[in-house]
This record gives C-alpha cells, structure tokens and sequence, in this order.
C-alpha cells in the first residue's frame, strides 16, 4: 500500500528495453517524507522473483521487470 500510494503521484515506464517486448523498465519520482530506493527494496525482499533489477535513492529510482510482472508490481 505504501509503494502504491508513491506510484500513484508519479510512475513512469517507458519504451521496452533492448527491443524487447517482454522487459519494461521505468522510473520513480519520489514525494516528501517517502524514500524511493528503500521503497524498491522492500518489495525485493518481500518478492524477490518480481523485479529484474533496481536502484535509486531517496527522491527517485529506476527498476526493471518483466512485462508479466507489471500487474503484480502494481497490486502491492
């Protein structure tokens, strides 16, 4: 609910990587009070299978996923 809630104010995917259907990659921008790569860490260590990769820091990050990922990073 936390990470929705950031998602919902500013989540931006874009272009498939590499040409590649099945890989989206995006970007977060983080609002006040709300650490963006803690945020990405937590769903990695709850959900260790859902994102391919992730970084940031506290007012943005960036990750990757696969495509049939995307709903289940969304319902978190």
């Amino acid at each position: 609910v936390i990470l929705k809630n950031i998602l919902v104010v500013r989540l931006h995917f874009f272009a498939p990587k590499a040409n590649n259907n099945e890989i989206l990659s995006g970007s977060l921008r983080g609002v006040e009070n709300f650490h963006v790569r803690e945020a990405l860490q937590f769903v990695a260590d709850r959900k260790a299978d859902l994102l391919i990769s992730f970084g940031g820091h506290r007012a943005a990050g960036g990750l990757t996923l696969k495509r049939e990922n995307f709903p289940s990073f969304m319902e978190l």
